[in-house]
């Protein structure tokens, strides 16, 4: 049983490791390109906008995500 934990807190600590590791090195990179970059957000892979675009609306109208590039 004392050898399962021990595992267990192994992988658990090697996947929080991983995760830290990812998220300074996508927090601290510099675009690739020179120049001015394109309209946008940097926000946070695949959740950043999912949340504004999911967010409850009017039936009748244009989204307020979509409005917000609409103006772009």
């Amino acid at each position: 049983m004392s050898f399962m934990w021990t595992v267990a807190s192994l992988v658990i600590a090697l996947v929080v490791v991983r995760i830290s590791h990812w998220l300074y090195r996508w927090s601290n990179t510099k675009p690739k390109c020179i120049g001015k970059l394109p309209p946008g957000s940097m926000g946070f892979p695949i959740i950043g906008e999912t949340i504004h675009f999911f967010k409850p609306y009017g039936f009748y109208e244009i989204p307020p995500f979509l409005k917000k590039r609409l103006l772009r």
